[in-house]
């Protein structure tokens, strides 16, 4: 799994947001004795959407690589140095991205 985040998908309501992040929580549950490997993948996938909807929220400017996109690393990393999260959060979402990887 790459670590740049997608920019392509239409911006969702908070409603639509937690829609999708309910689906996608509940697959993962679904298939964590069957597939641990779909269960830390969309993880990952939720941890995304969530980060990326709290920047687009709090109207947070993303640092971005040399390839133009913003990484999931250093969103995580702007909310660590900015003291936005804490820390066990911080270290929860450094958890879930490093195992999605």
């Amino acid at each position: 799994m790459t670590e740049t985040i997608q920019q392509s998908q239409p911006e969702l309501t908070d409603k639509q947001l937690l829609k999708k992040v309910q689906e996608m929580f509940s697959v993962a549950i679904e298939v964590i004795n069957i597939d641990t490997s779909t269960t830390i993948i969309l993880s990952r996938k939720i941890l995304e959407l969530v980060v990326h909807n709290f920047y687009e929220a709090n109207n947070i400017k993303k640092a971005k690589n040399a390839y133009g996109q913003p990484t999931l690393y250093m969103l995580i990393k702007n909310i660590e140095e900015e003291k936005l999260a804490p820390e066990q959060i911080i270290t929860a979402m450094n958890s879930v991205k490093d195992k999605g990887n």
